[in-house]
């Protein structure tokens, strides 16, 4: 393991975010000039509180760059690494591992049920989305998957922890991949409720097979003995209650299930914001168009309300609600203007929708924002793209001949 000497962060001095007043006064505090364009401001200690805040308010800033002993990383794999608040008491494989919004572990632990013998049957169609730079169609619904690519993009994910992080354990990685199934089978008629790792896309309502509550009581009292915290237990807890409630609780019909679960005190102020948008993702309308504005209303991290825009957006376009899908994206897109995964969305929508001229205004936004061109070249979304001469200017400029 590597010890970090010096971090230089590096950010648009002229960008237009709220958090560039607050960022250009702790870069001068540090002797920064921020009369450039671009601010580049270094810090020998890396437990400097102002480090850690610098990069609270520029990670997400278009161009944003840091430098960790003279390498470059990525901000927010910086940002979750140096100040890990795991990091103490982990005994596990990295936290940081995610796809979407779920750790590894936690998919493992909530699809336990679903597993049979080395084959996990599931009727969740956008999972097979998710896992698609790692399976291999085998026939109509099922797939392999193929551990050896997982392993390499979780091993790709992790370089900074792998490089700087004392307790990060390569072993415990390939553990857990051995842990997960080597086959998916697609079975939209398991109606299930387990957790992917992008948020589920709910089933229509009249088609729910809500549990009976001896399952919902047993669900409970499980995971809150393993303690399990955060978003995954808010989105499972929230699922469940939205789909027995209220004829399978004894609670008044009055108690909204947000309500209830805000009673109890288990969601913490800072992931009010997810809580209320995985109930957006679970509620009927009008309800889901309610708790969608309140998670806009109290979400204060900028870089967390970008991707709850994103996973709201391609929830709604996988419901087949495009317009709707088109129309909050971009409202994301004014909120969070720095946010190129946004841009990249719609440019995914316009795709579909064959307006193949918008796709690549949005792709080229997304480009000069700091997308990566071999994430845009390697998503099969784009490649009704590729052919065309305007994508090859963007390959030129951005990919390289």
């Amino acid at each position: 393991m590597s010890k970090v000497t010096e971090v230089e962060v590096r950010f648009n001095a002229k960008s237009s975010a709220q958090t560039i007043s607050e960022a250009l006064a702790l870069a001068t505090k540090h002797g920064a000039d921020t009369r450039e364009k671009m601010c580049a401001v270094q810090f020998a200690d890396a437990t400097d509180p102002d480090l850690q805040k610098l990069l609270n308010l520029v990670s997400g800033l278009k161009g944003s760059k840091v430098l960790v002993n003279g390498q470059e990383y990525k901000p927010k794999d910086v940002l979750a690494t140096l100040y890990c608040p795991d990091r103490p008491v982990c005994k596990s494989a990295c936290k940081h591992l995610r796809m979407g919004f779920q750790r590894l572990e936690e998919f493992l632990l909530y699809n336990k049920p679903y597993i049979k013998g080395t084959t996990l049957t599931t009727p969740q169609s956008h999972l097979i989305t998710q896992f698609s730079n790692f399976i291999e169609a085998q026939k109509e619904n099922e797939y392999l998957v193929k551990k050896e690519l997982l392993q390499d993009y979780l091993a790709e994910q992790t370089k900074f922890e792998a490089e700087f992080c004392e307790k990060y354990q390569k072993a415990k990685l390939e553990e857990i991949v051995e842990q997960f199934p080597k086959k998916i089978v697609l079975n939209p008629m398991e109606m299930g409720v387990g957790i992917s790792f992008h948020h589920a896309a709910p089933t229509p309502p009249r088609q729910r097979k809500a549990p009976a509550r001896p399952e919902f009581a047993r669900y409970i009292d499980t995971y809150y003995k393993a303690q399990i915290q955060g978003q995954v237990l808010q989105h499972y807890l929230a699922t469940l209650l939205h789909q027995v409630f209220p004829d399978k609780l004894d609670v008044p019909a009055a108690i909204a299930p947000d309500e209830l679960l805000l009673g109890l005190g288990i969601i913490p102020e800072a992931q009010k914001g997810q809580f209320y948008a995985q109930l957006a993702d679970t509620a009927p309308p009008p309800q889901a168009r309610e708790y969608w504005k309140k998670a806009v209303e109290v979400e204060r991290d900028p870089n967390v309300l970008a991707e709850l825009f994103l996973d709201r957006g391609n929830t709604l376009a996988e419901e087949g609600k495009i317009d709707e899908a088109v129309q909050l994206l971009k409202e994301g897109n004014a909120k969070c203007p720095d946010d190129f995964l946004i841009l990249e969305a719609l440019a995914g929508i316009e795709v579909e929708r064959k307006d193949l001229k918008a796709a690549l205004d949005y792709l080229q936004r997304a480009l000069e924002l700091g997308d990566e061109w071999n994430a845009i070249q390697e998503n099969s979304a784009f490649i009704p793209l590729q052919e065309l001469p305007e994508f090859q200017i963007l390959k030129n400029k951005y990919g390289g001949a």
